[in-house]
């Protein structure tokens, strides 16, 4: 009986310990799908010798003005794969957060905020990942820039 009193007190350290660990889950899900893709910052961060730099130059050339390379090819696949999948667990953990706003706005009107404020965060995530995807020259090259 004891418990049962202290479970509403709580729910919120729960929401939010469940909410740390969807996603952290998000996180490995994507790596475990796209590797590569989530390997693919760390090309261009920190100093590059000669040889990396200009290898990542030319990469950037291809991807700006092609043909691309088969080796390019896999990269931007990747590329592609890393968002598609972040988009598509994004988007998921912004419907059950809208969902759980909807039902806790009916019992409490201001706890109804608490899930909505990440969902809001979650549909810009998505909206970035789409976006992305959708016009995947830009952010590619930015990328191996370092930026």
């Amino acid at each position: 009986m004891a418990a049962a009193h202290r479970l509403p007190r709580l729910r919120l350290p729960l929401g939010a310990l469940a909410l740390a660990v969807a996603v952290l889950l998000i996180a490995n899900v994507q790596g475990a799908v796209s590797p590569f893709g989530t390997l693919l910052p760390a090309l261009a961060s920190g100093p590059a010798d000669d040889h990396l730099a200009a290898v990542l130059a030319q990469a950037g050339d291809q991807a700006e003005h092609g043909p691309t390379s088969p080796a390019l090819n896999v990269m931007l696949d990747e590329y592609v794969r890393w968002h598609v999948v972040k988009a598509a667990l994004v988007g998921l953990l912004a419907a059950v957060l809208a969902g759980r706003s909807v039902v806790t706005w009916r019992r409490r009107r201001w706890l109804g905020l608490l899930p909505a404020v990440p969902a809001v965060a979650a549909l810009v995530v998505l909206a970035a990942n789409l976006s992305t995807v959708a016009n995947l020259g830009p952010p590619f090259l930015l990328l191996l820039q370092g930026g």
